[in-house]
């Protein structure tokens, strides 16, 4: 009996005594099975939860034409039935009954994952309170951003300095309104933008299809291979093209995974652009749980650049040669190796050298090995790696100037910071990318230069926290035993709820 994925995993059985009660789906099931199996005749009957999961990869062609979406439908539906590649069971279940099993479902023996009663375990996200509210975050109102007001032209602000917003923290709306307002200035003439993963009833979408209807000239990179969201990809093209908006489906070889927009707007007969960079996806609902970075600015350093890389995204190409941007596939690893060389070489002339480097995950080798050799040149090295590290700190006469925490709390820790000593002269970069092959070699990603002085002190106050953090952050060692990190500071710091009331202090 399969479990429908909107089925209610958890319910509240009413109280009785005093005592609340909550059972799962799969329970009440098995309390049933009499009831299910009625027309057969039998002594004992047991009921026993496996979870299978199958091959996600899609059968298509990778050239991206206007057969694709066609394709890529009928690949998504053959992916219920794509091969079974993992078989998680309860333990309790009799050998033959799990041998019949996978000889039906011709599932190798390395496949086969021992567990227990209750699988799915992302569904207790969803587990239901029966105590108090005392027993639940309270909501975070989001903050506002100083110096940005709704009834106020962002444009005109971007004139005069950079803007961050802090997500989740600040509004996201700050990035709505920037949309909205290029969708209804009569100046503005052309929206560039690359869209990964989007929410239900997308106000970002909206903004877009206001904005064509509006006479401007509104050119789209939806990413239609962002796995598990292709179907929503593809409804949401079909929407955009409808209404008027020119969609470009990405790129044959290369997933476009950079969040980009460039707005194009005329002043006094010239072209001045506007543009917003983010370490996150345009997607109001993951911006509520996501810790990202949000940059607005006209700086023509970020702008010449993103111009030239638009020129080549909506020919379904890719790019190299920017000055200031860090863009994957063809120039990503050749800078970052340029800038950690710089701190080896730096520590090698004992002139002082660091790096403070925060991704979701780490196992390029390349770049791994090239931390090792800054290590070993002296560079004093911090990590802050919320999943996947294949490096191996503080390893003597290897990597004993490495330190690498890991953040797990609250809001899922999402922003990418790259930031170099480079002798004094302190350099900080966000990007899209991690530090893993697939980001350097098979999609189009952007870093870029945080130029702004007091943007970058922000997010520099930010990362302090995050590496002061004694609550929420544990220690990746050799040993993999992820303790908790302590440190000499005698007041409890906890990154996240730090960083709230900082910006809470300094906006309000």
């Amino acid at each position: 009996i399969e479990l429908p994925t909107d089925l209610p995993r958890f319910l509240v059985l009413p109280e009785t005594n005093g005592l609340k009660f909550i059972i799962l789906a799969e329970d009440i099931i098995k309390y049933c099975l009499d009831d299910i199996f009625y027309v057969f005749n039998y002594d004992i009957i047991d009921a026993f939860s496996i979870q299978l999961t199958r091959d996600a990869e899609l059968d298509i062609d990778k050239n991206i034409n206007d057969k694709f979406i066609d394709d890529l439908k009928s690949s998504l539906d053959k992916r219920k039935k794509g091969k079974p590649m993992r078989l998680l069971y309860d333990t309790e279940m009799p050998f033959d009954m799990l041998t019949v099993i996978v000889s039906k479902m011709k599932i190798e023996a390395e496949s086969l994952i021992p567990g227990n009663r209750y699988h799915r375990f992302g569904d207790f996200i969803a587990f239901p309170n029966v105590g108090s509210k005392d027993l639940e975050y309270v909501p975070n109102v989001p903050l506002k951003v100083s110096g940005l007001h709704r009834t106020e032209s962002i444009f005109n602000k971007l004139a005069e300095k950079d803007y961050l917003v802090n997500l989740p923290y600040q509004s996201y709306d700050y990035i709505i309104l920037f949309l909205r307002e290029a969708a209804i200035d009569p100046k503005v003439t052309e929206i560039n933008i690359t869209l990964y993963r989007l929410a239900e009833n997308s106000r970002v979408i909206n903004a877009l299809i206001n904005a064509a209807k509006n006479g401007k000239k509104v050119n789209c990179v939806v990413e239609l291979k962002a796995r598990f969201d292709e179907r929503a990809n593809i409804f949401w093209t079909s929407k955009l093209q409808e209404e008027g908006v020119s969609v470009n489906y990405g790129l044959t070889d290369y997933k476009v995974h950079s969040k980009i927009c460039l707005v194009k707007r005329m002043e006094k007969g010239r072209a001045v652009y506007y543009a917003n960079l983010a370490t996150g996806n345009f997607n109001e609902r993951t911006a509520k749980l996501y810790c990202d970075h949000s940059i607005f600015t006209a700086k023509k350093e970020i702008t010449h650049d993103l111009i030239k890389l638009f020129t080549a995204l909506n020919k379904k190409t890719v790019a190299k040669g920017f000055k200031y941007l860090i863009v994957s596939p063809l120039e990503s690893r050749l800078k970052m190796y340029g800038l950690i060389d710089r701190e080896i070489k730096n520590a090698r002339q004992e002139k002082p050298a660091y790096m403070i480097l925060k991704v979701n995950s780490l196992a390029d080798e390349g770049i791994v090995e090239k931390l090792y050799e800054a290590s070993n040149a002296g560079v004093k090295i911090k990590l802050i790696v919320r999943g996947i590290c294949t490096l191996i700190p503080g390893v003597a006469g290897f990597s004993e100037n490495i330190t690498v925490i890991s953040i797990i709390d609250k809001f899922l820790e999402h922003a990418r910071v790259f930031i170099f000593g480079n002798n004094g002269k302190e350099e900080m970069y966000l990007s899209s990318a991690d530090l893993m092959s697939r980001n350097f070699e098979h999609r189009v990603e952007v870093g870029f230069p945080v130029i702004d002085e007091e943007v970058r002190q922000e997010i520099k106050d930010i990362i302090d926290f995050q590496l002061q953090d004694n609550v929420k952050a544990r220690d990746i060692t050799r040993l993999n035993n992820n303790k908790y990190h302590k440190n000499r500071l005698t007041t409890k710091v906890r990154a996240q709820v730090q960083t709230y009331n900082y910006l809470k202090n300094k906006h309000q």
